[in-house]
């Protein structure tokens, strides 16, 4: 759970939209806002620095500004685009601005395309979202008017618009071909529109009832071919073939959102004239990938694959401190290159589902049908040890247990106030905090009003739950738990985590809670509601939140849910060692000397938004996270006493 508010750079700009109205009006026709016929376009393109630089094309039919990024400091090295005339746009009949635009390079670029309101006293609204282009990709990037920053961009003045990547350590190039703004402006917004994900009707992306038009769905590899026959779709692939000779289904538009599944299921027959062995491959934006071989078919034969999103071994992580020369991304991602053990993990995105690719081993010409292929959630049934013991043997003592069956909340055990590091749009309030029968929700709701319920409370539009054992229970190693159901409303942020306490003796303040000095925030379940709720995140953070932060993990845990839609999540902890639990299997596991050896509390939160685009639609409000029971174990030979000034364990 970072420390930083929404915004503060553009890779964790999330498009948190407070967009509310009627039904979409009918699209008006784009608006120019870069003419790029004009000799003097080019002076409305301004370089970010010296290691930037535009040039105006016009040859071969291409018309368009060259934007040139050798090396430098620069952290985020582009150019910004200002209106020919006066000081904004106003782009108020408009859901967006688009930018065409091409990778003039040999290597693939990240690029960053935001559009900004006048600068202000609040340092002005933008709003953000990022492209990969291959080599010689040119891509239409649209960007829907939402609300990153935590502050409503106001179409009616938008002051730049800025084409930027991260910071270069080889030259980069690419060509702007076209700016404009589109759309209609959206009466209830949707993020998975704005950024074009598809959630299949009942997960079914193939099969009866699904139209596909094989001309535009269908893309062959060395020799295959494809066809549809009603809604079955027919492979075959030539004599000889290998595994790059295949068949792959993409969506309509876009990218699948499978968010709601944690596995797929695929239905084939062989109605060819040789046996064959097929596989499946399900690839995601940005590589990540889950595959399923299938067994030996002969012909006329029939079996079903199941590719599940779960890795066949957890996530397991390897720390080396970054290089000083490593890319801003690198830093981002973990620190490293190798955050994760080879073979460990994975990178698969559900809720960016690119393609599904066919293939099939064989010999001599070969026919395959595939009938059906579903996006589905199977549930977990826990063993008898969760909930009532840690997952490895030892002497342990239960140190804190709170199943929520009290008339109200123990003030013994939790706090309900405390700061809002991480958004700009909630507050935390007591009425958000509500039992109900042996469990606790934490509410998220459109409600006006002061943070904390005081009077000098900053007001904000969206009112949610807080709960935190600071100055009540703290503990140094053991096993923490949490029985939870995440809510399936986009753009919330609830996480079960830990932070550092050193005790109320110790000052300054900062120093009490400081993650550096052998304190770390561990993130035991952190899930972004618009992943879907079969997906949630584990990661330690240390060395404060600044130049010097650290990080290691995965968002990428992928979870099946019990029978009541719960996750069971625990942090073993040990010296050395933190190991990750969900429904009684370990999801992941880090050993390194720098595991925290501070005491830590617990919280749980839920604000509003996060990071990869996880976008709020205000309407789809209230929401609840709700716990049913949190309990801590200790290692009775870890037991010692509390660090001076801090409450002692419960």
């Amino acid at each position: 759970m970072l420390r930083f508010r929404i915004g503060s750079c553009f890779f964790c700009a999330v498009m948190l939209a407070w967009i509310a109205g009627s039904a979409e009006a009918q699209e008006p026709a784009p608006l120019t806002l870069l003419n790029l016929a004009d000799p003097a376009s080019a002076r409305l393109a301004q370089p970010s620095s010296n290691a930037v630089t535009v040039e105006r094309i016009d040859q071969a039919g291409v018309c368009g500004l060259l934007v040139k990024i050798v090396p430098s400091d620069d952290a985020y090295p582009g150019v910004r685009i200002v209106p020919a005339t006066g000081n904004s746009w106003d782009l108020q009949p408009y859901g967006g601005v688009e930018a065409v635009v091409t990778n003039t390079d040999s290597q693939p670029l990240r690029l960053c395309f935001r559009v900004d309101n006048p600068s202000g006293s609040r340092g002005g609204a933008w709003n953000t979202t990022y492209a990969t282009l291959s080599p010689g990709q040119t891509k239409a990037v649209r960007l829907m008017f939402g609300d990153p920053s935590a502050y409503p961009l106001q179409p009616i003045a938008i002051a730049r618009v800025l084409l930027f990547t991260n910071k270069a350590t080889a030259a980069e190039s690419f060509r702007i071909e076209g700016l404009r703004a589109v759309g209609a402006p959206l009466g209830v917004f949707s993020a998975e529109r704005a950024m074009n994900r598809l959630r299949p009707d009942r997960g079914l992306l193939l099969g009866e009832g699904v139209e596909i038009n094989a001309a535009s769905r269908l893309k062959f590899d060395g020799g295959a071919t494809g066809s549809m026959r009603g809604s079955a779709l027919i492979v075959q692939s030539p004599e000889g073939a290998t595994a790059k000779t295949s068949v792959s289904l993409v969506p309509p538009q876009g990218l699948w959102h499978l968010g709601d599944a944690n596995q797929i299921v695929i239905e084939l027959a062989n109605d060819g004239q040789v046996p064959l062995t097929p596989s499946v491959t399900v690839e995601s934006d940005w590589g990540g990938s889950v595959k399923a071989v299938g067994s030996p078919m002969q012909p006329g034969g029939r079996q079903k694959l199941t590719l599940s999103f779960t890795p066949t071994q957890p996530w397991e992580g390897v720390w080396t401190p970054p290089d000083k020369n490593a890319t801003e991304l690198s830093k981002l991602s973990g620190g490293t290159a190798n955050a994760t053990k080879p073979g460990t993990g994975t990178q698969f995105s559900s809720d960016k589902v690119k393609l599904i690719r066919f293939t099939a081993e064989h010999s001599g010409a070969a026919s395959f049908v595939v009938e059906s292929i579903t996006a589905s959630q199977t549930l977990e049934t826990l063993p008898a040890w969760v909930g009532q013991r840690p997952p490895v043997d030892g002497s342990w003592v239960r140190t804190f247990s709170e199943e929520f069956e009290g008339a109200g909340i123990d003030a013994q055990k939790w706090n309900i106030k405390g700061p809002n590091y991480w958004d700009n749009l909630s507050h935390w309030s007591a009425a958000n905090v509500l039992l109900d029968h042996g469990t606790v929700r934490l509410r998220s709701e459109k409600k006006e009003g002061p943070h904390n319920d005081e009077a000098s409370g900053a007001v904000t539009p969206i009112a949610a739950g807080f709960l935190t054992t600071l100055d009540h229970f703290s503990q140094r190693y053991g096993y923490f738990e949490a029985r939870m159901k995440v809510p399936t409303t986009a753009g919330l942020w609830p996480a079960f985590w830990l932070m550092p306490d050193r005790g109320a003796t110790v000052t300054p303040r900062a120093k009490r809670f400081t993650t550096s000095d052998g304190g770390m925030e561990f993130d035991i379940m952190e899930s972004l509601t618009g992943w879907g709720p079969n997906r949630y995140n584990i990661a330690a953070h240390w060395d404060d939140y600044g130049a010097d932060h650290k990080h290691i993990g995965t968002g990428k845990v992928y979870v099946q849910p019990d029978a009541q839609g719960f996750v069971t999540s625990g942090l073993l902890w040990l010296p050395g060692q933190a190991t990750f639990y969900c429904n009684g299997k370990v999801v992941g596991r880090w050993e390194d000397a720098r595991v925290s050896n501070v005491p830590s509390y617990i919280l749980f939160t839920m604000p509003v938004g996060g990071w990869d685009a996880n976008a709020l639609t205000p309407s789809s409000l209230p929401a609840d996270f709700v716990i049913d029971y949190v309990r801590v174990w200790q290692r009775q030979d870890l037991m010692q006493p509390p660090a001076s000034g801090a409450a002692t364990t419960r």
